[in-house]
């Protein structure tokens, strides 16, 4: 006895009513599932460190970096009166970068200013002149690059020659963070 097909393919004698026909909300249907499930299957998303143990992330997607962040130590100077102190930056591009052929991507910013509340403290903090920059390359499932960031800030700075507090500029830079991901 020959083996029965596990799919009947039914060959309809007359055409039913309606038949060839995608109704316009079925179609609207279908188009939404393809659009939504495309791109979700096509993002890749990265995580790993930087040299400094902060945390690095972002998504590749359409041959674009988007949702880059790196958590950077910061480092701020001031010279008169003399004061530093470390600080914790994310760098946090608001374009995303294009990918080239090689797999590389860059992207670099400038903002004339950032403000943002202190977590513990609630002062606005404001952050003048901030300008980051970096670089990686993806091969596979690996990615690595560097990553960069300066800006300027006042800050109360302790003057034991007056015996008073003083408002006073500060120099903020980073290194230049080596960072590696893989995929997530």
């Amino acid at each position: 006895m020959p083996a029965r097909p596990a799919l009947l393919v039914r060959m309809a004698s007359r055409p039913r009513l309606g038949a060839g026909r995608l109704s316009a909300a079925a179609a609207l249907a279908a188009a939404v599932l393809l659009a939504a499930a495309v791109p979700a299957a096509a993002a890749t998303r990265f995580a790993g460190k930087t040299r400094n143990g902060g945390a690095v992330s972002f998504r590749v997607s359409g041959g674009a970096v988007s949702r880059f962040q790196a958590t950077l130590s910061i480092t701020c100077v001031s010279a008169a009166p003399a004061r530093s102190a470390s600080m914790i930056y994310v760098v946090a591009p608001a374009a995303p970068s294009r990918v080239s052929k090689r797999g590389t991507f860059s992207f670099s910013f400038k903002r004339a200013k950032e403000q943002f509340r202190t977590p513990k403290t609630g002062i606005l903090q404001t952050l003048y002149a901030v300008r980051g920059t970096g670089r990686g390359a993806i091969a596979g499932r690996r990615a690595s690059g560097t990553v960069k960031v300066t800006y300027n800030m006042n800050w109360l700075a302790y003057n034991p020659a007056t015996g008073f507090s003083t408002l006073t500029i500060a120099a903020c830079f980073s290194a230049t963070n080596a960072w590696t991901a893989r995929r997530a």
